[in-house]
């Protein structure tokens, strides 16, 4: 597997919870992902892989979601992707 270490930055800054909700779709972009209109991504949420992962609109992604995009991936419209409640 090809490294692209400045793509692995650019995703690592962009999944911190940290990084403002307005940067975060912006820095994602600029590592390939194809992200819709009106999408909603938590600080947290995971990025790795080569292949292409399409976002489209209307999209919630909670933190600590993971995608492996080992195979292309692909995200609906009006998707809510939520982390599963874990107990304590």
């Amino acid at each position: 597997m090809k490294r692209h270490y400045g793509r692995d930055f650019l995703l690592a800054v962009g999944g911190m919870p940290l990084t403002p909700h307005r940067y975060r779709s912006r820095l994602f972009r600029r590592t390939g992902i194809h992200i819709g209109a009106d999408v909603v991504i938590y600080g947290g949420a995971h990025f790795i892989g080569d292949s292409s992962i399409i976002i489209g609109n209307n999209v919630f992604v909670n933190s600590q979601c993971f995608f492996d995009s080992t195979a292309p991936i692909t995200v609906s419209n009006g998707v809510v992707n939520a982390s599963p409640k874990q107990d304590q």
